[in-house]
């Protein structure tokens, strides 16, 4: 669920604080079919703080709702010298 994974991570990224990396620290996926074909997925937050919970949506190109991911997700800071 590489696609949930990296549209969780830049929607936290948009959510949370300027120059933060986001870290994923818990992810929960449903498979609820099999996609046979493209797939397109939406993330959305939930919860927006130090630990941001996203809700991804993965829905095949008939719109037909494939699965859907939960993640907590952190913001690292970068370390300053």
């Amino acid at each position: 669920m590489g696609l949930a994974d990296v549209s969780a991570a830049v929607c936290a990224a948009l959510n949370g604080p300027v120059g933060a990396a986001p870290a994923t620290v818990e992810s929960t996926t449903h498979f609820l079919r099999p996609a046979h074909t493209s797939v397109v997925a939406t993330a959305r937050p939930l919860r927006v703080g130090r630990n941001t919970v996203i809700e991804v949506d993965v829905h095949d190109a008939d719109g037909e709702l494939c699965a859907r991911v939960t993640q907590v997700v952190t913001a690292v800071k970068p370390k300053t010298s």
